[in-house]
């Protein structure tokens, strides 16, 4: 019984380490992650995407995972606004075929 009491408060105390450890955790305004997503939604704007726009809201699902910050952080930042969009509406419609 202690067995099965302590494998579920190990997991529960990994859960939150987890929650906390995410980009949607509360923290300091200076959180790195957080300031590099403003900054690639900030582009995303710039490219002529408007706040509340579909594209702007699969950036905002996209860059949660650093692999699509990744990517998107290459793209050339002097290509033109549509690369970027364009990027950013492919790569949602791939992620969601299945």
């Amino acid at each position: 019984m202690m067995d099965i009491m302590e494998k579920k408060e190990r997991s529960r105390m990994m859960e939150e380490e987890k929650s906390r450890n995410s980009v949607t955790s509360p923290g300091p305004a200076n959180d790195p992650v957080r300031q590099e997503i403003r900054r690639m939604l900030a582009l995303i704007v710039q490219d002529g995407a408007q706040c509340g726009s579909d594209e702007y809201f699969y950036a905002t699902q996209l860059f949660v995972m650093k692999e699509y910050r990744d990517v998107f952080s290459c793209l050339e930042e002097k290509a033109e606004p549509s690369v970027r969009l364009d990027w950013i509406r492919r790569t949602w419609e791939q992620k969601n075929k299945m």
